[in-house]
């Protein structure tokens, strides 16, 4: 088992190749809408000493993915599919984004 601090030090090797293989967009336009949304699920998740951080990317697929460490990273096409509003996961992140 990982220390928390040992955890985060697995996750920043990671990070580097994630982010070496995937554009991360760092455009607050951009981002604000996936930060909101993750900072409203940490506020009802129990408290820990890691830092969660929450990214978008331009994976290839809708989809998100999290390291070690807590890093999460949120595709573009994700946020998009939550803009056309056409799917229940879509609707869920809108009225939690809007709370």
């Amino acid at each position: 088992m990982f220390s928390d601090s040992q955890e985060m030090d697995v996750g920043d090797a990671i990070a580097e190749q994630v982010q070496r293989e995937f554009l991360v967009i760092d455009d607050p336009d951009y981002t604000g809408y996936v930060q909101r949304v993750g900072q409203k699920l940490l506020d009802h998740a129990p408290p820990t000493e890691l830092r969660v951080q929450f990214f978008l990317s331009d994976l290839a697929v809708a989809n998100a993915l999290s390291l070690p460490g807590s890093r999460v990273y949120v595709s573009r096409k994700l946020q998009r599919r939550r803009k056309r509003g056409n799917s229940q996961q879509s609707r869920f992140l809108a009225a939690l984004a809007q709370n």
